[in-house]
């Protein structure tokens, strides 16, 4: 199987795909972020520093301007002094927003910056001269030409000098104005970039989820098949596996076993029919040993009774002879009777006595021989 292709191989894929997306994109946003940081600190922390300097520069020119326009107009020391003192005030604040401005400028500026600057500090090298012979002409009470030289040269100088400051105001307006658009930009093409993102990401998991699904769908029937096979069902047909995944291998393995199934069945069904074969056989084999046994026990009652008949007829030969030598020892006795009368005849019947008892002990021997034969044949029949 081809690993991609299992759900393991989807899977990793596609988690690998979407990580790699997010990597991208925290990448991205990282470069942007900066960027855009970048942008911010140079218009609130440099742009506009030196716009707020600049604005304290017009600030500080317009008051001193109306401030010189009240000394040539309004009469009397105390008015002369109040806003003598409001234009040396302007005048140090002017001076230390200056400073600050050319330590920025000393960091770091652009060359429209720097020109512009110039031609602020060349206008008020210009003017101060003017409002300190105008404050002199007010001081010595020529109010006449005081009046005539600011209207003449002051105002003119005053007018260009904010006019200049305000072109670098104007400067770092349009300096502020060009970042927060270009911010503007950044964010705006970040949202898309970030949709973009989603987009894929979203594209890719539904696919794999639908992939997934139409290879997790094959397990259904797989599950029902199994059911069936568990309750003894094992005609149930099952569907072919379709594609190169793990459920694919699993359907095909089900066929496998379901196969190994029916095959066991199969066996078991032989063996059960060589056992019943079995069981007759060794039923057919007891019966031919019953028979067998029957018989050897006939033989052996066959011959016990053949002993028994012939113990009987020994027996009744033993009788006899006992009788017979009953009768011939009466004769004996009889014949001793005599035998003070006869010594031949006490001779002949001790002879005939011999004869009888070896007959005797003839018939005795062949008794016993014929009971041993009995025992032994009966001893066997038990056997």
């Amino acid at each position: 199987m081809n690993y991609f292709f299992g759900l393991s191989g989807r899977v990793i894929a596609g988690f690998s795909i979407i990580i790699a997306l997010m990597v991208a994109l925290t990448g991205f946003a990282i470069t942007e972020v900066r960027s855009i940081e970048s942008s911010l600190t140079t218009a609130n922390d440099v742009n506009s520093v030196k716009q707020r300097y600049a604005i304290n520069f017009r600030g500080s020119v317009h008051d001193r301007a109306i401030s010189l326009r009240d000394v040539v107009l309004m009469s009397g020391p105390d008015n002369l002094r109040e806003n003598l003192a409001t234009i040396t005030r302007l005048a140090d604040q002017y001076a230390a927003s200056a400073v600050k401005l050319d330590a920025m400028m000393a960091g770091g500026g652009s060359t429209e910056e720097a020109r512009i600057l110039d031609g602020i500090k060349g206008i008020e090298a210009r003017t101060m001269p003017v409002v300190a012979a105008i404050i002199e002409k007010s001081q010595a009470g020529d109010l006449a030409g005081a009046k005539a030289q600011l209207l003449a040269e002051g105002r003119p100088a005053f007018v260009e000098w904010l006019a200049r400051i305000n072109q670098f105001i104007d400067l770092e307006e349009a300096k502020n104005q060009a970042l927060t658009a270009g911010t503007r930009q950044v964010t705006a093409n970040f949202q898309t970039l970030m949709l973009g993102f989603c987009g894929v990401a979203l594209v890719i998991g539904a696919g794999l989820a639908a992939w997934n699904i139409v290879s997790i769908r094959q397990l259904r029937p797989v599950v029902a098949r199994m059911r069936d096979m568990a309750q003894g069902n094992l005609d149930a047909p099952i569907a072919p596996a379709r594609g190169r995944d793990e459920t694919s291998e699993i359907v095909g393995a089900l066929g496998m076993f379901r196969d190994s199934l029916i095959q066991s069945r199969e066996i078991e069904a032989s063996s059960a029919t060589a056992r019943l074969d079995a069981e007759a056989q060794r039923k057919a084999g007891m019966r031919a040993m019953a028979d067998n046994f029957e018989r050897a026990i006939g033989t052996a009652l066959s011959t016990v009774s053949s002993a028994a008949s012939h113990l009987q007829n020994a027996a009744q030969s033993l009788t006899t002879v006992a009788g017979e030598t009953a009768r011939r020892s009466n004769s004996v006795a009889a014949a001793a009777n005599e035998a003070s009368g006869n010594v031949t005849s006490v001779a002949s019947a001790t002879e005939q006595l011999g004869s009888s008892v070896q007959e005797i002990a003839r018939q005795v021997s062949s008794s016993s021989s014929l009971a041993q034969t009995a025992v032994a044949e009966a001893t066997q029949a038990a056997a």
